[in-house]
């Protein structure tokens, strides 16, 4: 496609008169023609975005890569009401054709935007990152550092792809998160931080500087409550590369977990077909959590097995601490927390690692040592003497 869109309004805005509402109203209409144009031709949209991106995103008055879609998609179905082509449903069944659909998305990406937990062994059991499209549910009980590992997946994707990443904390607020990412640069705890606060500390002047640095712009946070279209609105505004939901069956607009989860899942995998990479922490029920302490290692998260059906990595923490009565609380040792990838399909699941943290500042060090499990499920059946 040539530069006719951008000619024209380049021309549009050197003209007397011409307003930023009517040269944004104009760019609307050509590529809403093209788009048709182009779909008329055979192209689908996919084809049609990455056709017309480049124009879309020139000066004047550049477009995101959402808002682009969603033109497309309104052009389409215009088109297809127009010209009464809605009774047979589009579909691609060629394996070459699907291969080369990817083709354009990938080589579109420039550099591989991979997340990662920055836990190397980890990385490494389940695939060694996720890519754009992509969803990873993290699951575990209370106290088992989802939200710490979370952030830490958010640390090691700012520094080493620098895109950005939208953070929904439905279960904390805004500024708790906010507050626990300078506890690693200050290297101490909550309590801590908050007397740095007061004192109008130079430490914590310079870790508040030193996290924008690193940040750059990158990382957003948004706290609940929010819906599912409320979630869509916010995704779209920012426009991030990486989609962090902590936790899923906070999302209101749901009588029970089942219906939050199922639903939830189902638009996520819409979604992220738009090239999000999408993380979910899930709570675990409390039968959940009694047969993890038990030995199930893969349990379902509130809400039925829904986000593990759909994810495409799952990792399960747990706090593998025994309670003693007898031990003073102050040479309680420790918990360790364990991560199993209990799916992946990218790699063989079932690997457990402990990972290792500092617990004062809530973060991983990025050290882990695999481990096995002792602990087996009890068998349900026996043995049956068969008559001879």
């Amino acid at each position: 496609m040539d530069s006719k869109i951008t000619r024209t309004l380049i021309q549009m805005k050197e003209k007397v008169g011409a307003s930023d509402d009517d040269i944004e109203q104009e760019k609307g209409n050509l590529l809403s023609f093209e788009a048709q144009e182009l779909y008329s031709r055979g192209f689908n949209a996919s084809e049609i975005y990455h056709l017309i991106k480049e124009d879309a995103t020139q000066e004047p008055f550049p477009w995101g890569m959402s808002k682009i879609k969603r033109m497309i998609n309104q052009s389409i179905e215009k088109y297809k009401q127009e010209n009464n082509l809605q009774g047979a449903e589009e579909y691609i069944a060629d394996p070459v054709s699907h291969v080369k659909r990817y083709e354009k998305e990938i080589k579109a990406w420039g550099k591989v935007p991979i997340l990662k937990t920055g836990i190397s062994s980890l990385d490494s059991a389940y695939g060694g990152g996720l890519l754009p499209g992509q969803l990873m549910v993290l699951t575990g009980g209370e106290g088992s550092m989802k939200t710490s590992l979370a952030l830490t997946m958010v640390e090691d994707y700012l520094m080493s792809v620098g895109d950005k990443v939208l953070f929904f904390s439905l279960d904390m607020e805004a500024e708790r998160i906010a507050l626990r990412r300078l506890l690693p640069l200050m290297n101490c705890g909550y309590k801590e931080l908050i007397g740095a606060i007061q004192q109008d500390s130079r430490e914590y002047l310079n870790a508040l500087e030193k996290r924008q640095e690193i940040d750059n712009g990158n990382f957003r946070i948004v706290d609940g409550p929010h819906t599912l279209d409320s979630i869509k609105k916010k995704i779209l505004l920012e426009n991030p590369s990486v989609v962090i939901i902590d936790y899923l069956t906070c999302i209101e607009g749901f009588s029970n977990e089942l219906d939050t989860a199922r639903e939830s899942i189902k638009r996520i995998r819409e979604w992220k077909r738009d090239g999000y990479t999408f993380v979910t922490l899930n709570q675990l029920s409390e039968q959940s959590k009694s047969n993890q302490r038990h030995g199930f290692m893969n349990p379902p998260a509130m809400g039925g097995g829904s986000s593990q059906q759909a994810a495409d990595v799952k990792i399960d923490l747990f706090k593998d601490v025994e309670p003693n009565e007898d031990v003073p609380w102050k040479q309680i040792k420790k918990p360790r927390i364990v991560a199993t990838v209990s799916k992946t399909r990218d790699a063989i699941a079932g690997k457990h690692f402990v990972l290792d943290y500092d617990g004062p500042t809530m973060s991983f060090t990025g050290r882990a040592k695999e481990v096995e499990k002792v602990k087996e499920q009890k068998s349900i059946f026996g043995p049956v003497s068969l008559p001879e």
